[in-house]
């Protein structure tokens, strides 16, 4: 779950929401409809290599789940199933649970309590933007309304990218 989050940027209650339906393996990307977005609009997020493989283990999961409890998902397709599944029973992880296990494994391994699982979702955009991801782009895949909205959170990463520019003058 925390490495869907930090490879596509996405909100835990958005990541909570996810259906298979949702999930486009072909093209590798999820189709966030408005209902489960903050900002009430529906927006595609790409899955790169890493994110695709974290989804494909949640897909395998499933079906071993639905192997070994039938019972569970009688009368169920498998589009209508929740991505992230609760590990015993039936059921979608709420964005509690996820905090949850989140924060356990956090002082498992001894790193501060300022940390939140939103934390991922900067860190996911701190890094593209700092890789070179267009502004424009990151806003998108994230959900913000504008771009001003994306700078105003990431403007000291962003500035790192615009060093070429002024180098032109030299």
């Amino acid at each position: 779950i925390v490495r869907l989050a930090y490879y596509t940027g996405m909100r835990i209650g958005e990541m909570s929401d996810i259906t298979w339906r949702m999930v486009n393996l072909e093209d590798k990307y999820i189709q966030l409809p408005a209902e489960i977005t903050k900002a009430n609009c529906s927006r595609a997020v790409p899955l790169n290599e890493k994110a695709f493989n974290v989804i494909k283990i949640f897909e395998q999961q499933l079906k071993t789940k639905q192997r070994k409890n039938p019972q569970w998902y009688k009368n169920k397709e498998m589009s209508e199933c929740y991505v992230l599944q609760k590990h015993r029973g039936y059921g979608k992880y709420e964005r509690r649970g996820i905090q949850d296990m989140f924060r356990k494994s956090m002082n498992e391994v001894g790193l501060p309590k300022e940390l939140k699982f939103h934390c991922l979702r900067h860190s996911f955009a701190t890094h593209v933007l700092q890789k070179g991801a267009d502004i424009y782009g990151v806003s998108k895949i994230m959900g913000h309304s504008t771009p001003v909205v994306t700078a105003e959170f990431y403007d000291h990463s962003t500035a790192l990218n615009y060093r070429g520019v002024t180098d032109l003058l030299g």
